[in-house]
């Protein structure tokens, strides 16, 4: 058993998505959450700055003693080089595996879809992934970055127009390629599974990577013999900057307001 926190580490406010997921699961669990609000969003920048800039935060993580680290970026957990994952003092687990295996053995043609942030989709790390369990998988990518747009600004509804013509712009193409199964490969999208869903008439198979990443969370906490039987503390919040703006928008994402005090950080 083991009562240290969880270190959850985003480039922003998506994150929030999957610490719901895992709170949801094991709310026994304590939980540590740094957002790189200042420095948001990390799709739209370099490899290199950006395996810099997340491990500064995973570091900054790693100091208040956390037995696991999570990336719950899509963008990080691609882009974060093996050299880097390799300082961390304690476990890694990005979006990265989960999605793969998840992606794998629910696609029954192995004609899989990724979507996410333009630096997650360009980096061949999740085709890597998903080949080494499928070896027969073709993997199709489309960077999305309006739906990011769409979800920071509570514009998930099924029925809303915009919404679903950006839905079927940005999809389309993948379903020509004959996609069966659909891996949301950022902790955002997770607040359109519903409108994604209902475009696509229920006929893909889509993989939420905020829900299937606290799974493996979980399922790695049992065969470890890593849970916490002690004190339930409250989550600790932080980042980088404007945490009003944190909280304002951690209902849509969190599913509750933030009560706690969230802090800003300086890495």
């Amino acid at each position: 058993m083991n009562s240290k926190p969880i270190g959850v580490f985003d480039s922003g406010i998506g994150g929030l998505a999957t610490v719901r997921e895992l709170k949801r699961l094991m709310p026994n669990e304590n939980i540590i959450y740094l957002g790189d609000t200042a420095r948001a969003p990390y799709g739209c920048h370099s490899k290199e700055l950006v395996s810099a800039h997340a491990l500064q935060g995973l570091e900054f993580l790693q100091k208040q003693d956390v037995k696991l680290l999570v990336s719950s970026s899509g963008t990080v957990s691609t882009v974060l080089s093996d050299s880097a994952i390799k300082k961390l003092a304690v476990p890694y687990i990005s979006i990265l595996l989960p999605c793969a295996q998840e992606a794998c053995a629910m696609s029954v043609h192995g004609i899989i879809g990724i979507i996410g942030a333009t630096a997650a989709v360009r980096s061949s790390t999740f085709g890597k992934a998903i080949r080494n369990i499928r070896t027969d998988a073709r993997i199709i990518g489309k960077a999305c970055p309006l739906f990011l747009t769409f979800a920071e600004n509570g514009i998930v509804q099924p029925d809303n127009h915009l919404l679903r013509l950006a839905i079927k712009q940005y999809l389309e193409p993948l379903l020509l390629e004959g996609i069966d199964t659909l891996i949301l490969g950022s902790p955002h999208y997770s607040l359109l599974f519903g409108a994604i869903s209902e475009v696509l008439d229920y006929s893909i198979t889509l993989v939420d990577c905020a829900s299937v990443t606290a799974r493996y969370v979980q399922s790695y906490l049992l065969q470890n013999n890593e849970q916490n039987e002690g004190e339930v503390k409250p989550t600790v919040w932080q980042v980088t900057d404007a945490p009003q703006d944190f909280i304002d928008v951690s209902k849509l994402y969190y599913g509750e307001e933030i009560q706690q005090n969230v802090k800003k950080v300086k890495l």
